[in-house]
């Protein structure tokens, strides 16, 4: 077992040299990084050093070509994968690389808007929404027009509004687009955007579409970076979208310097708009690009990586590597069958406790972690939840943080109507809505200018008029003190203004609440010095504490690790989680049809991404790997039979030992099973669903789907087909989108 954390950054150091920078990388990687001539399209493998070459390409760009490191801009999609990048070259070069562009997406994006703000038509101040201050928006804009607010409704059109912004059009295009023109999107696309206005606000989809608007329509502003950045590097290229990839091509100059690294078979974005076939549109898009693979592996044992290949090499890709490994033979990989999925928790936790490896539970879909999380607390072995983004979503965090906002930018009606009343200043509805309708009409929307106003000029008076006094002397005072820094506003607020005395009432949460806040200060605290330290000792309080906030707006649930990494045995996480990370032993749960590939209600199966995601997830495996699935599952609100996936089809005869373990149908099964086949006598028989065509479709067939289990063709329209199931419920569905198998 490795004796490093598996998120950890340690480097070691490496050589300043060319020639030991070169002697450093293997013969792929050394061709890939010494090649600065013109565009090039990097295909890495999982686990074959693409983080190595990427990094060695910046030192080598300032050893060889001179370049500064601000003169390079690298972009990738977390903190973390920006982080490490960071790390690993100022290591390798010796030096600390400050005014760096090596960074994410959005990142870069918000650092581009803050000092072309003006030019982007963009209040100084912006603030950065969260998604749940942008369901709030959705929220305000539908009661606003009328419309229904339930959270179905909220999300549903929270997605049209991310779609369409990630498309990147405006104007004619933009009133041209069928999504657009849909019933009631129309107007609830543009009241949003126009509140968001109001408030001085983006939102996370906004930092690309704004960004992309600035470089379109000023060209001041666009030869000014494309002289700027003399190189591009994009990692995880496979995992840009339509809108991230014209701002790369709107960034480049002339010489069209570009290195993108990335993967098809590891494309698992299309819910976030990425589009895989840009790797594989690359070539055409960049005349005389060069291509470079990285077959390498240097993670996996060859029954791993055997695994690995037989379940994406069923999916079409212009571009694949052939993974090899010079690692040592190790166990095989299983394919573990269950009765249910308490026994599937039961039988991984117990594994686990017995083992003295790092271990890794990568699920479907975060309800899945439940059970895993009772088992394991009940087992006592401490373990971490990745990707749950719990830190920033606790009340007390985000009361603190309301305030901050506000403070910083004073048209923040999400952040107004949070901090209002912590502690209780007896401010109720009418009072909201006076200084709302007195900020639209006199102070340009300012909340806090309103509030004053509204206290001094007589307007309000007795308990209305005390709460806006006190309101207004904690905003005063908090600016003061983020003058000095964001760990001297966090300080006033839990100190100053007395959240301790407010969550002391809570006799039960409140104690953790008043720890987190000073987990929050230490955050604040860290992230200040740090910030001086590469900026400067005399930057003003105010910017830090906007950086700070823009810091915080930019987590992503996958840079969110809950408590000590350090002390835990296992980590509990999503699928789309576990990218970018390794651990010695992984078990990837809950491998059934309609699970994993993951079916949602009323949409097609990405039948192609799933099994990229499948792919993900079993090559994070380092030395041992088991695979699983539960006959019965709790989904949905109810206990139903399930199917191992049709993913499990084509593993290779070699590497999988099948067992069955608890009870199913009627016997206890510990013995080990030949593996899986198409022979429907075997006891794990796997069976594909396909889709139906029209013809097909016949009134009173009998029909299974992947998800409400078996049911009869009631009604044959022209497109659609309507089932009854079961339980009664009746069901319509898209004939030849629906993956179902005929029973009879």
């Amino acid at each position: 077992m490795s004796d490093k954390p598996p998120f950890s950054n340690t480097v070691e150091p490496m050589p300043l040299t060319i020639k030991e920078l070169e002697s450093s990388l293997n013969p792929s990687q050394r061709e890939a990084v010494k090649y600065i001539s013109g565009p090039e399209l990097i295909i890495a493998g999982p686990g074959s050093g693409k983080t190595k070459a990427l990094t060695s390409k910046i030192c080598y760009l300032i050893l060889k070509e001179k370049l500064s490191i601000s003169d390079i801009l690298a972009v990738t999609f977390t903190n973390k994968a920006a982080e490490e990048m960071r790390e690993r070259v100022s290591s390798m070069m010796g030096f600390d690389v400050k005014n760096n562009w090596i960074t994410t997406f959005h990142s870069a994006c918000l650092k581009i808007l803050r000092i072309y703000h003006v030019k982007a038509d963009l209040p100084k101040n912006f603030s950065i929404l969260d998604s749940d201050a942008s369901r709030s928006i959705v929220s305000i804009v539908l009661k606003d027009l009328g419309f229904k607010a339930e959270p179905d409704d909220i999300r549903d059109y929270l997605k049209m509004i991310s779609k369409i912004k990630n498309m990147g059009i405006s104007g004619k295009a933009l009133s041209k687009n069928a999504l657009y023109k849909e019933k009631n999107n129309r107007e609830i696309y543009d009241n949003y955007c126009n509140k968001l206005s109001q408030i001085a606000a983006l939102d996370f989809d906004d930092i690309l579409l704004k960004t992309l608007q600035l470089l379109e329509n000023d060209e001041s502003t666009r030869l000014i970076l494309q002289n700027k950045f003399k190189y591009i590097l994009v990692d995880e290229f496979q995992d840009t979208n339509m809108i991230q990839n014209k701002i790369i091509k709107l960034l480049l100059n002339a010489k069209a310097r570009i290195c993108v690294v990335g993967d098809r078979d590891q494309s698992i974005y299309a819910f976030r708009g990425s589009s895989p076939e840009l790797i594989e549109n690359f070539e055409s898009d960049y005349p005389g690009c060069k291509v470079y693979y990285l077959n390498e592996n240097y993670r996996s044992t060859p029954e791993i990586l055997e695994v690995c290949s037989s379940i994406i090499k069923v999916n079409p890709a212009k571009y694949r590597n052939d993974l090899t490994t010079s690692n040592e033979s190790g166990e095989r990989v299983r394919l573990v069958g269950c009765y249910d999925d308490k026994i599937e928790a039961k039988f991984i936790v117990e594994e686990i406790k017995k083992s003295n490896m790092e271990s890794a539970i990568l699920l479907r879909t975060n309800s899945q972690s439940r059970v895993f999380e009772e088992e394991l607390s009940n087992s006592g072995i401490p373990y971490q939840l990745i990707g749950a983004h719990k830190f920033y979503d606790r009340m007390e965090i985000r009361d603190t943080l309301s305030y901050i906002k506000l403070a910083t930018n004073p048209k923040d009606e999400i952040a107004f109507n949070r901090s209002i009343n912590i502690p209780r200043r007896g401010l109720g509805a009418v009072a909201l809505t006076k200084v709302k309708e007195y900020a639209a009409e006199y102070t340009d929307y300012d909340l806090v200018e309103s509030i004053n106003e509204l206290s001094y000029n007589g307007d309000a008076a007795g308990k209305q008029k005390a709460g806006f006094e006190n309101y207004s002397l904690t905003i005063a005072s908090l600016r003061s003190e983020i003058s000095k820094g964001p760990e001297f506003a966090v300080d006033y607020l839990l100190r100053g203004l007395g959240l301790i005395t407010h969550y002391q009432s809570d006799k039960s949460e409140g104690p953790d609440r008043i720890l987190n806040i000073g987990q929050l200060y230490e955050g604040a605290l860290t992230f200040s010095n740090n910030y001086r330290e590469e900026k400067g000792l005399d930057i003003a309080g105010e910017e830090i504490t906007t950086a700070w906030l823009e810091h915080i707006s930019l987590i992503s649930g996958v840079d969110v690790v809950e408590g000590n990494i350090a002390k835990s045995k296992a980590f509990v996480m999503t699928a789309h989680s576990s990218k970018g990370r390794e651990f010695d032993n992984v078990y990837v749960a809950g491998i059934e049809q309609g699970l994993f590939p993951f079916v949602k209600y009323g949409e097609e199966i990405n039948e192609e991404e799933e099994r990229r995601l499948l792919f993900v997830a079993t090559s994070r495996a380092k030395q041992k790997l088991t695979l699983s699935y539960a006959e019965r599952r709790y989904l949905y609100g109810r206990s139903t039979d399930q199917r191992p996936s049709i993913f499990l089809k084509n593993l290779p005869d070699t590497v999988i030992r099948v067992k069955k373990v608890g009870e199913m149908k009627g016997k206890i099964y510990q013995e080990e099973l030949r593996k899986a086949t198409d022979n429907p006598s075997n006891p794990i028989h796997l069976i594909q669903s396909k889709r139906i065509t029209t013809a097909e479709a016949i009134v009173g067939a009998k029909v299974e789907h992947p998800m409400f289990g078996k049911g009869k063709i009631e009604q044959v329209l022209k497109d659609n087909i309507v089932i009854k199931f079961k339980d009664g419920s009746e069901r319509q569905f898209k004939t030849e989108l629906t993956p179902l198998i005929i029973i009879s």
